[in-house]
């Protein structure tokens, strides 16, 4: 959104997001969930758009901190 202009209803002005009235920005965001969920499941596993569920991101995070964690062990029996 950075950069992005958008046309104050009020006064016709080209704006940023942050300036337009709390209805106008209102109805721009829903604008954008509605896009979002109107995305087909076929983009998002193609990754356009979506990322991965939370989920997914929970437990890659997970499997990352465990092989850390046995790096970490590994490392450490091998100073001893």
């Amino acid at each position: 959104m950075k950069g992005k202009k958008f046309r104050n209803p009020e006064t016709g002005n080209e704006v940023q997001f942050g300036s337009l009235p709390a209805e106008e920005q209102k109805k721009l965001r829903h604008e954008w969930s509605q896009k979002d969920k109107e995305q087909s499941p076929k983009d998002q596993e193609s990754g356009k758009g979506g990322g991965i569920s939370p989920q997914e991101a929970i437990g890659r995070a997970w499997d990352l901190a465990d092989k850390h964690e046995d790096t970490k062990q590994s490392s450490n029996s091998k100073e001893s």
